[in-house]
């Protein structure tokens, strides 16, 4: 996995917490979407890039990312609910 880089004035900790968030965010994902978001979102590789490496169609990672955004949605959304007790 790749290290994250610490931005000028950053302090170590919320650089700590993020990449634990980013980690237990991708867990909640499987194979190719797990894939995916990585890629686009924390690499920033484009939807073509992905799909080439993939051997689909760009369309076809725009679903698959889009299904996992959806996940995540509806499991941070629980999640936030279970800690407010709503």
């Amino acid at each position: 996995m790749q290290q994250p880089v610490l931005r000028q004035g950053e302090a170590p900790i919320p650089e700590l917490q993020r990449q634990e968030f980013r980690e237990m965010l991708l867990r909640e994902l499987e194979g190719n979407e797990r894939q995916v978001v990585e890629e686009y979102y924390f690499r920033g590789n484009s939807l073509k890039e992905i799909a080439q490496d993939l051997g689909v169609t760009s369309s076809r990672v725009s679903e698959i990312c889009a299904g996992a955004m959806a996940r995540l949605r509806k499991r941070f959304s629980a999640f936030c609910k279970s800690r407010t007790g709503s």
